[in-house]
């Protein structure tokens, strides 16, 4: 393909002539490179763009090298042997980048060092260079090795490397280093070896490796080293002893003694490998299972040295052969150097995980899993289909067929395939497995017996990342390609993802907790063991073994048997791809299986090549945070490829949305606030291109509502552009009353309400009044947002501002979604909130009215009117005062004199009215700055005795407060549902506003006072919103008072009672601050002039 490359370069007219040449790392990874002879300037950004409209991305070289000709060899061809080699800055800039922070300098080190790949740049992707879930166990485990903790979800969730840079935490956890001895529970899958009868012969169930070494290898450090790695992992001491019926595990300490390494020097041998073969068989059937678990042999051969390595299956697994050999490699080279040996710090023990685990199985997240594998389990699948014998258990394994993918096509796999609908290696492994199964058998669906690692992050604060031990977990999954419409891939994709865990669950459920049993039977093993590279390297890349082929001996007795029919097998070696299916010659004919891995070949080539050329990322349900989407559903909705998340409402979002439905586009919910300035010389146009940069910034700017038929819910869609809705009017000249206009304005733009259904629920609108005089009007639907963030869009309007009119690099700290929000939200125990408002509403029956009402008609709009509260400097200091000096909030204040007046006007001693709270967790990373809807409304609920006094209300309202704010998320129709008035619980709403909108606008435009700008003055403020209440409270505090406004639905509420009520609260402020000890029943609200009538 380097032709077609060329072909398409000579092209560009920015070229004059090229070549393009396949390079070798170190590492023995290739990449290509473009010599070029450019046409005028040369510009390596500008050449990769063309070639990316031309070419996938795969066949895009990512250096660069310009020459002024390309050299010749005598004939006229290219002499590549005199091309210079290329350097750092031969690399496109938009593919390199360099890491900056410590953290990114050391994970790039540790992830060329995994992933064997060199230079990685921050901007790169894990799936991209090959990572998959066991790579990730040995990042963190690198990471681990020099002081930084990282999680194995954040790697395959984020996967991009400057991304993931941010969530490394520094490490100081200290882990026992001292040998594990004792008793130790079985873990699930010890529990399937012991307790499944297909297992005849228990000792005899191994796993083994040869290792060669082209230099002789000596044999008294190979027994050092092999004795170093069982004191230093602890499960290689592992010894398991039948008492009675029921075998048990134990830790023994450490021996004394080196172990044994025998020797066999097989060059005068008739048959080198047979005999070696013959010494294997006895190692294999040789084990005791009450003694070493461990045998190693030496073997001297005409072609070089060998190491047999052979472990039960019992103590290891695909994850500890990999640091086993590692260490192996560690520790022989710091003996051949004589360096003292030295390991990296143990992790946390087999014992350890064990016992978690049975702690575990009783927990509440493991029964949150059970309707999955329930809903699995009674799926109702055809049985697989044989050529000789019905299906039987025990089944042995006897033969196998195999084939492997070249480097180049195994090189796409690693690492282009990912990038169309970010996959991982297993989705596209199964997706050609079904396809097959489908073409040789018939098979719409097939029940697979998956095999994992088991190391997953299913218990917080325990690292397992190097602890050796079988870990493996068992779990079954159906392999579906039924769907002839949809995209089998995607499909395979989002049957993965929906399993639980990665499927250590099953195993936990099945066999610690001895509740559930399934009724499926898998037909198919399938198991990936990932890369093993070339050969066993230590930190430093020397390379003292590699992998041999030689048989060494049986790794599992004749008389085991096997539950499945065939078992799939796929490993990645020396950059190539082997996949094997093992199967029993007396029931598949071979050239069965010879289709099946024909078949297979063909399908996941086709794949590859297929999936290697699409050029752009497409979204499927996994990749969202709202997962359960469907695929036909996401289809539909992201047609242009523009969605960028989907996600759930929260809970005041929900209630919101249906207001929306049922009233359409009316002023409900509009929020609206508008500021006059003064400033010479304004430009709009980079008015336009700040707010436009702040949709950008903002995902919940470029949101946009509608209900999923198929899940029965209201989502949130995120798109990636929207086009902003900024408007620009200048005076007309007809204008004779400038305030009037402005109010006209502003009303017609409240009348036009928003569409949720839309891409965006926010506009900006500058009126240019002339003279310098500039009104803004930023109104969005409250859906989006509540008015602190509006106070830190703003804010960040400004600062956009500030950096485009002075050409300015900006510097605004990272964003965080209000989709971690929603993620937050589901991580809530809403049982634990609905018992606790079950508690606290219990008992309450009579809904407190607000005097002074009358009959509204249903036709009539809402007419609002507002009266105010003003608390002076001086009783405002009072409150301030009593607040602190008995410990509550100024909100609990207000809340407690209002409630108790509340109870006055109904003649009762137990009220409840609604409160508006904050709803921001304080654990949320990013939580004080994230833009979107957190607030809530819940019930307060005032009740007393005659003879409590202000002190003790306060006190007990404060107590309540500071206890329920834990269930401050629910959604108010639940909470609702607690109480005997279910939705007429209350019918007002107080709500505290701290965040000032004056002063955020004062010190945005102070902060934008630039050149061209002689002057930004504000000259007038104003807001507008709407709720669905006829009567709500708003406690506006400033530094020296305080206001309450009381707005209200003029059709309901007569105004000259809502005066009397503002003196009524005001009287009851003035008397608690006075009286605070004094019993309550001695309190008055009226005024003297109503004392008098």
């Amino acid at each position: 393909e380097l032709g077609e490359i060329e072909t398409e370069l000579a092209k560009s007219p920015l070229i004059k002539h090229n070549r393009i040449v396949v390079k070798e790392d170190a590492s023995k990874n290739k990449f290509l490179v473009a010599y070029i002879v450019p046409n005028g300037e040369f510009n390596k950004e500008s050449i990769q763009d063309f070639l990316k409209e031309h070419l996938p991305n795969y066949m895009v070289p990512g250096f660069y090298v310009a020459l002024s000709e390309l050299p010749l060899t005598p004939n006229g061809k290219v002499d590549l042997k005199k091309l210079p080699n290329i350097s750092e800055q031969d690399v496109t800039k938009s593919e390199y980048a360099a890491p900056r922070s410590k953290e990114e300098k050391l994970l790039v080190n540790v992830w060329e060092d995994v992933l064997k790949r060199s230079p990685i740049s921050v901007k790169d992707n894990f799936y991209n260079l090959g990572g998959d879930s066991i790579k990730s166990i040995q990042i963190i485990s690198r990471l681990k090795q020099q002081g930084y903790s990282l999680k194995i979800k954040d790697i395959l969730r984020v996967a991009v490397l400057e991304q993931l840079a941010k969530h490394m935490e520094v490490s100081n956890r200290i882990i026992d280093q001292s040998p594990v001895e004792g008793e130790i529970a079985f873990t699930p899958i010890q529990h399937y070896f012991f307790e499944n009868n297909i297992f005849k012969v228990h000792h005899h169930f191994n796993q083994s490796v040869v290792l060669k070494s082209g230099a002789e290898l000596n044999s008294d450090f190979l027994s050092k080293s092999l004795t170093f790695l069982v004191h230093h992992h602890d499960a290689l001491r592992m010894i398991y002893k039948k008492e009675g019926d029921n075998w048990k595990q134990y830790n023994k300490g450490i021996q004394k003694d080196d172990l044994t390494v025998d020797f066999h020097d097989l060059r005068n041998s008739d048959d080198e490998l047979l005999a070696m073969a013959k010494i294997g068989e006895q190692l294999q059937s040789g084990f005791n299972l009450e003694g070493s678990l461990l045998k190693a042999a030496h073997f001297r051969l005409t072609s070089g040295d060998r190491v047999a390595l052979i472990i039960h299956h019992l103590v290891v697994d695909g994850v500890s052969w990999r640091i086993l050999l590692e260490d192996l490699s560690v520790i022989y080279t710091q003996l051949l150097s004589g360096a003292a040996v030295q390991l990296p710090l143990k992790t946390d023990s087999f014992k350890l995980w064990s016992s978690l685990q049975q702690d575990y199985a009783h927990g509440e997240q493991i029964k949150l899993e059970k309707p999955y594998w329930e809903s699995v389990s009674s799926q109702v699948i055809s049985s697989f289909p044989t050529d000789k014998n019905s299906r039987e258990f025990n089944v042995k394994i006897d033969s196998s067929i195999s084939f492997s993918l070249n480097k180049y096509t195994t090189e796409l796999l690693q690492t282009k395939v990912h990038g169309a609908y970010n996959t991982e290696i297993n989705d596209i492994l199964l997706t050609g497995l079904g396809l097959s199964l489908k073409n040789v058998f018939g098979l719409d669906k097939s029940i697979l017996k998956m095999e994992g690692h088991g190391r997953e992050e299913i218990i917080p604060d325990v690292d397992i990342n190097r602890t050796v031990g079988w870990f493996t977990s068992f779990y079954p999954f159906v392999l579906d390609v039924s769907n002839p419409d949809s995209n089998t891939l995607i499909k395979v994709k989002e049957d993965l993802r929906k399993i639980p865990n990665k499927g250590v669950g099953y195993g936990i459920l099945k066999y610690l907790t001895k509740q559930y049993s399934d009724k499926l039977i898998p037909a198919i093993e399938f198991n990936y063991l990932g890369d093993f590279g070339s050969g066993v390297t230590n930190k430093n890349e020397d390379s003292i073994f590699e992998y041999a082929s030689e048989y060494i001996g049986a790794n599992n007795d004749d008389s085991n048997g096997n539950d499945v029919l065939l078992i799939v097998t796929g490993i990645l070696v020396d950059e190539k791809l082997s996949i094997t299916i093992n199967f029993n010659k007396e029931v598949y004919h071979k050239k069965t299986i010879q289709d099946l891995v024909d078949s297979y070949k063909e399908n996941l080539v086709a794949l590859i090549e297929e999936l290697s050329a699409i050029r752009e990322n497409y979204l499927t349900p996994s990749d969202l945070t709202f997962k359960k989407i469907s695929i036909s559903t996401l289809s539909e909705l992201n047609k242009d490829n523009d969605i960028e998340d989907i996600y759930k409402l929260s809970p005041l979002q929900q209630g919101i949305y249906f207001h929306w439905l049922s009233n359409g586009m009316s002023s409900l919910y509009f929020e609206q606030i508008s500021y006059r300035i003064k400033a010479s010389d304004l430009d709009i146009t980079d008015i336009k291109e700040a707010y436009d940069k702040l949709i950008t910034r903002h995902a919940v700017l470029r949101t946009g509502f509608k209900y999923d038929q198929t899940n029965e819910l209201p989502i949130q869609i995120v798109r990636k552009t929207v086009s902003g809705n900024f408007l620009h009017k200048k005076l007309p000249s007809s204008v004779i009353d400038l305030n009037e206009y402005v109010e006209k304005i502003k009303l017609e733009d409240r009348n036009k309400g928003f569409d949720l259904e839309s891409t965006s629920q926010m506009r900006l609108q500058i009126l240019d009044l002339g003279n310098d005089n500039y009104e803004f009007i930023w109104s969005h639907h409250h859906i989006l947002a509540d008015g602190w963030c509006m106070s830190i869009l703003i804010k960040d309007f400004y600062q956009i501002l500030n950096s485009i009119s002075q050409k300015s690099v900006l510097n605004l700290p990272k964003t965080f979604p209000y989709s971690n929000y929603i993620k937050w939200l589901d991580s809530v125990n809403t049982n634990d909130s609905m018992t606790y408002w079950k508690n606290y509403l219990e008992g309450y029956n009579q809904i407190a009215e607000i005097p002074f009402g009358k009959t509204i008609q249903e036709d009539q709009k809402y007419t609002e009117a507002k009266e105010t509260a003003t608390i002076g400097e001086n009783l405002y200091k009072k409150i301030n005062s009593l607040c602190a000096s008995i410990g509550v909030t100024q909100n609990t204040f207000i809340q407690v004199v209002w409630g108790f007046l509340l109870s006055r006007y109904n003649n009762t001693q137990d009220v409840v009215f609604g409160s508006v709270v904050s709803g921001r967790p304080g654990e949320l990373e990013g939580i004080e700055d994230m833009i979107g809807l957190f607030i809530n409304t819940i019930p307060v609920r005032i009740k007393y005795a005659d003879v409590d006094t202000p002190y003790d209300l306060l006190k007990r309202v404060q107590e309540d407060a500071i206890y329920g704010s834990t269930y401050h998320y629910s959604n108010l129709a639940e909470i609702n549902a607690q109480s005997e008035l279910g939705m007429k619980l209350f019918n007002h709403i107080m709500i505290f506003e701290n965040y000032p909108i004056q002063d955020i606008l004062e010190n945005g435009v102070k902060n934008s006072q630039i050149n061209q700008y002689k002057e930004i003055k504000i000259e007038s403020v104003a807001t507008f919103e709407q709720t669905n209440y006829d009567f709500d409270i708003s406690i506006l505090p400033s530094s020296s008072s305080l206001a309450i406004d009381f707005k209200y639905n003029t059709k309901r509420y007569e105004s000259k009672f809502m005066k009397n009520l503002v003196e009524h609260i005001y009287n009851l402020i003035e008397q608690f601050t006075e009286h605070i000890n004094k019993p309550l029943n001695t309190f008055n609200y009226l005024s003297t002039e109503e004392k008098e009538q």
